[in-house]
């Protein structure tokens, strides 16, 4: 818990962001659905059943593709181990204050290094989901390089179910989805039961994507032509397809 997610790093601003519940108001306009996000059985094909997994997702940051990040509805801030971001090749000199510090389990303080903003990027081509993510980096040992929590979540409307071990999220193009990696996520967990050390144990398999280009655009089914919206205006256009018939144009 902690972080600026929210209510913010000040008292009076987390005071103010408990307030809001009482201020809320109901809307009676039936929002028109665009993006329907669902699980079904079918989601459940390669899996290893029954399982009580954490979800472990890979996704580039910063374009490294970073591996073994758990997506945690618990957690109030997305985190980013220091491990992993010295291996990213991003200077301490980066890093901004963190304002607040965040609270474990039992309500220990954990010290945050700082904070940074970076790009991450799920993708399953040709949708994609980009969202510009504000981290806290904290020197602990863990046995996973980064955790995407709520806010992160938010940015992307995504909804993660840990039973079928993918996050859906909205895209431009519709609704995708990242798979969980269960054999990664089991060893992970076992090394954490073990109290190793996390970053010599579990190597940090980053992939260097900067130069190579990765977002790719989503290209037309077909071939587009050019249609003056009006008569006496041939510079206001618009796109239509090739193949629609004379009759459809003219409509």
């Amino acid at each position: 818990m902690g972080g600026p997610a929210a209510g913010g790093t000040s008292s009076a601003a987390r005071k103010a962001y408990a307030r809001q519940i009482n201020t809320v108001h109901t809307s009676h306009k039936k929002l028109k659905v665009e993006n329907e996000i669902s699980f079904s059985d079918a989601d459940l094909d390669n899996l290893i059943l029954p399982h009580d997994d954490a979800l472990v997702i890979t996704m580039l940051v910063a374009n490294w593709e970073l591996k073994k990040i758990l997506v945690d509805n618990g957690s109030s801030a997305d985190i980013l181990y220091y491990h992993a971001f010295k291996q990213m090749m991003v200077g301490d000199d980066c890093l901004h204050p963190a304002n607040s510090d965040l609270f474990g389990f039992s309500g220990e303080i954990v010290k945050v290094e700082g904070q940074i903003e970076l790009p991450i990027l799920v993708e399953k081509s040709p949708h994609q989901a980009f969202a510009m993510v504000n981290f806290l980096v904290v020197r602990a040992t863990s046995a996973y390089n980064a955790i995407l929590g709520r806010p992160g979540q938010n940015l992307l409307r995504a909804i993660a179910s840990t039973y079928h071990q993918k996050m859906k999220f909205i895209t431009p193009c519709g609704v995708s989805e990242v798979k969980g990696d269960q054999p990664q996520l089991r060893e992970c967990y076992a090394t954490a039961l073990e109290g190793k050390n996390a970053s010599e144990t579990l190597p940090i398999e980053l992939q260097d994507l900067r130069d190579e280009t990765r977002i790719t655009i989503n290209q037309p089914a077909e071939d587009l032509i050019p249609i003056a919206l009006y008569e006496d205006d041939q510079e206001k256009l618009v796109s239509i397809g090739s193949t629609l018939s004379d009759d459809s144009r003219e409509e």
